[in-house]
This record gives C-alpha cells, structure tokens and sequence, in this order.
C-alpha cells in the first residue's frame, strides 16, 4: 500500500518535471535562434556598408591588397616585384610592387640602433602610386638622408592607396609605434575629403563584421533609426571625414606621439586644382593641416611653393606624381627638417649634430606672454598659474609677493591674483597676509574649491576651527572629487571639540569611498570613550 501511494505520488512530480525541461529548452533554442539572427543581421548590415566605405572596392581593386581588421585594408606581406598599372590622366603607367614582412613598400626593417628613424605615414602619394619601390619619395628622402649624414637616418614608407588620417591614427596606435619611430611624417588630406554615397558612412563609422559582434552593431542601427542615438548636428555625411573629424584626427596623432616622446609633423601636400585655385568635388584640407598643427603646437611642412614650381611637368594626374615629381617632393623635405628641429621643443630627440632651437625662449619673454594673457583676459587661470610657477622658480619671494601686488591693484575684481598673493605670503611666513588674502579671493571667487581650502588651512593654523570647517565643507561642495580635504574637515571638527560632527563626517566620507587614515579613526574613538 506505502509503495502504491508513493508512486502515485511520483507521477505528477516527474511529469511536471519533463515539461519544464521542455518549456526550458524550447525558450533556449528561441534565445539562441534569435541571437544568431541577430548577428547574421548585423554582420551583413556591417558588410553592406563597406560598400560605401571604399573596402570592398579596394580589396577587390587589385591582388596587393588584403582585409584587415583594424584598418579595413592593408598591404599583403612579402610582395616580391609584382606588376601593377593604371591608367592615369597623361598615360597608362606601369610599376612593380614589393612589399616587407609587415606588409610595409619598404625593406626588411633592420635593427634601429642609434639611427633616428622616420615613419612616414600616408596614401597612394606616399605610397608611391605610379612609381618603382626606389622611386617613392620615402625612398628619395632615404637616399638623400643618406648623403648628407650616412647612417643616421632611417626612414619608412607606411603609405597605402586608399588610406586617410583615420588609417594613420590606427595604424601607428595599433602596429607604427612598435616600429619605435622618433618622427612622424603625416601625408593626409585628399582621401579624407572623398565624397562617401547615402547613407553616408564616414571611416570612424566602421565596424569590422570579422571581428566585432554584429549583434551589437545591429542594435547600434536600430537606435538610430528610432532616433534614439545622438545625430550628427551638422546634418548628413558627405565626405569620408568632416573637416572637424580630420583636425580631430590630426591632433589625437599629435597627443599620441607627444606622449611617447615623438615628434608628429603635418605634410601639406595640396594637389593640381588647390594649386590653381580650383575646386574638386571636395574640400581642401591644406589650410586646415596648418591651423590643426598651429592648434597642436607642432612645425608643419608645406609642400605648396615647390610643387607650384613645378606644376606643369611633375602631375600624372590631378593628385599623383611622377618619379621627377616625388624626388622634387624629398629634396623639399629634406631641406625643411632642418627647421623642423629647431622648432620642435627641445625634449624631443634629434639627430647626432642637430642644434637644438635656434632661438630658445628666455625666462622674461614667456613672463611677458603671460603678463599680457592676464591682461586679455583676467578672468582665465592658466597664465596665472604659469606666471606663478615662474616667479617661484625665481626663488625670489620678494619679487612674487610685488607681482601679485601689482595684479590685484590691477584686477580688482579677480579672486586669482589674492590667492596667488596669500601663496606667496604664506610662503614667506607672513600668516596674517595670507589669510587676509585668502578671504579677498573667496569674496571675489566663492566658487573656486582651492580658494576655499587655502582659507580652510589658514584659519586652521589661527585657531579658528569652526570657520575652517566651514572652508572645507564648502570647497567639498564645490569639488567632491577633492577627497584629501575630508581628512582636513574631520580633524579640524575635532579641534574644535566637536566630535559627533566629526564621527558624523567620517561616516559621511566613508560611504563615499574615501579612506580616513587610522590615527584619526583612533582620534574619534578615544575621544567618544566615556
């Protein structure tokens, strides 16, 4: 009986059992059916733009081109002499192509040594479009080199047909740098400006279908189409980069490089109509390669005046150069380098024998330039702080106390140059100036945290703990990132005889993340003890 009732007891267990696992498998299987469309989907809406970002084209173009998944396209490795043609505007030109280990029209990279080396990055132009692999103007520029300093040059053609600043940032973050350049020479500026066919896709708006999930590019597209992705404010796309995103480019290259000690130079290289003063069916670039490198700090070489020199005999076409042509192109460069390294500041390496600038900014100039932002405009922080840093390396305190006199006679509604005053005050051990000054900045400046805090510390050293705290929970307030100053705060409320407050603020503090070091933990504990 006992076993009967328990298998009828079973029955429905397992049954319900069995259907679960059903319902189970059947929303797994919808789940997976539906995530696998979804990728299919996106992988083939990522494929379809290609077609209007010149990867398909290019990789079909010709056999010395390969798929890369960074850079869309890239060249094949290890080319030895293949023939290539094309039918330019003067004539149909042929050439052969060979190619490195890493895919560079270069050969084998050696062993850098105490050389400087040149990376030159760019398009079809320095690429060498029409021309044998000793015929580029990397190649020229190598030869040259070679004859006014053997040996101390190295130079590399990174160029690919094709290319825009958009493949140069790429590929000098993903595989240049490793090539350990000490200059980079940035040949950019027609591509970019190419017109790109509705629905206008731009090269910073391409997702590698081979690499990235095309699920997530499918959901990116669905976003846009509801309008729930931001759009672009300057209306649709019509050039592979805007010229905004190709300064942007330009000047992520320059940051990059400046933060790797290489010095990053624009090469503006206008072609047959910007010479004539006429337009294609695209912008010109070459104004914005020199108000970019201005922007960025860095020398730009102009190759304008020498191709106009030679603009009726050196062109194939509206862009691309003869063998004459490119060699015209390295012996300019050649001779701007010269220039380019005393304008290059002098943290930058150069090469054995190269002076450093010719004309180095002395200690009372750069003053004056400051002097005279200040004077423009009061209201900015960056000259001051400057100025500061200078007179203080002056080691003269009497001198820095006079200038910042001088600014808050002259600025009598700027917070900064009191502030500045009650630093160099308190440097000299004059306490109650500094506070004073301290109190003018905040009455001029009151949102300005640092001004608050050097109050806060100053009224602290007085004694005045109440009204410390009160500088430091408003520079708090001001800037909570300024985790430093809840140390400050609760030690200054306990000074002042109120620890409930200052346990109050340490919890406050610690819920924030911010650690309070254990001697003032101690202090609390000991002092909330009976």
């Amino acid at each position: 009986m006992r076993s009967a009732l328990e298998g009828r007891a079973s029955r429905p267990i397992a049954g319900v059992t069995k259907q679960t696992l059903g319902v189970v498998a059947a929303v797994a299987l919808a789940v997976a059916l539906l995530g696998l469309g979804m990728e299919t989907a996106g992988r083939l809406l990522a494929r379809h733009a290609e077609q209007s970002m010149l990867v398909s084209p290019h990789l079909n173009w010709s056999e010395w081109h390969r798929y890369d998944p960074d850079l869309m396209w890239a060249l094949k490795p290890n080319l030895d002499g293949v023939a290539q043609q094309y039918p330019f505007a003067k004539r149909m030109e042929p050439w052969r192509v060979s190619t490195n280990s890493l895919g560079l029209r270069h050969p084998p990279i050696a062993i850098k040594g105490d050389r400087y080396r040149i990376l030159c990055l760019g398009d079809s132009r320095t690429y060498g479009f029409g021309v044998e692999d000793d015929e580029t103007w990397p190649a020229r520029l190598q030869a040259i080199l070679d004859e006014r300093a053997p040996g101390r040059y190295d130079v590399i053609n990174a160029g690919v047909p094709g290319y825009s600043i958009f493949h140069g940032a790429r590929y000098l973050e993903t595989s240049g740098v490793a090539l350990e350049p000490d200059m980079v020479l940035l040949c950019f500026g027609y591509n970019d400006a190419s017109p790109v066919p509705p629905p206008g896709f731009g090269d910073w708006d391409w997702e590698n279908p081979r690499r990235r999930a095309g699920w997530r590019y499918l959901l990116k597209r669905v976003f846009q189409g509801l309008d729930l992705a931001t759009e672009r404010a300057a209306g649709p796309r019509e050039t592979r980069l805007t010229p905004g995103e190709f300064a942007d480019s330009l000047l992520r290259i320059a940051r990059f490089c400046e933060a790797r000690g290489i010095a990053a130079v624009p090469v503006a290289w206008p072609s047959l109509p910007e010479l004539l003063g006429e337009h294609l069916d695209r912008p010109h670039l070459g104004g914005m390669i020199a108000a970019a490198g201005g922007l960025a700090g860095i020398p730009v070489i102009s190759l304008e005046d020498t191709l106009e020199a030679h603009v009726r005999d050196i062109f194939l076409d509206d862009v691309h150069l003869d063998a004459a042509g490119y060699r015209v192109v390295a012996e300019s460069i050649a001779d701007a380098l010269t220039q380019v390294f005393r304008e290059l500041p002098d943290a930058y390496r150069r090469p054995e024998g190269m002076p450093l600038r010719a004309k180095p900014e002395t200690v009372e100039a750069r003053m004056a330039r400051y002097r005279l932002w200040i004077e423009a405009d009061p209201s900015c922080y960056k000259p001051y702080v400057e100025l500061d840093a200078l007179l203080v390396a002056q080691n003269d305190a009497d001198a820095r106390i006079a200038e910042w006199r001088r600014a808050a006679a002259a600025y009598p509604d700027e917070g900064r140059p009191r502030f500045l005053l009650g630093l160099a005050l308190e440097a000299r051990g004059d306490h109650d100036g500094a506070l004073d000054a301290y109190r003018a900045a905040v009455e001029r400046d009151p949102g300005d945290a640092a001004m608050h805090a050097s109050l806060g510390a100053a009224l602290r050293r007085k004694g005045d703990h109440r009204a410390a705290a009160a500088a430091f929970e408003a520079a708090l307030g001001i800037n909570p990132e300024a985790r430093h100053l809840w140390a400050d705060l609760i030690a200054t409320l306990c000074d002042a005889g109120d620890i409930p407050a200052a346990r109050q603020q340490a919890m406050i503090a610690q819920r924030q993340g911010v650690t309070i070091p254990r001697e003032l933990q101690e202090r609390i504990e000991r002092a909330l003890q009976p």
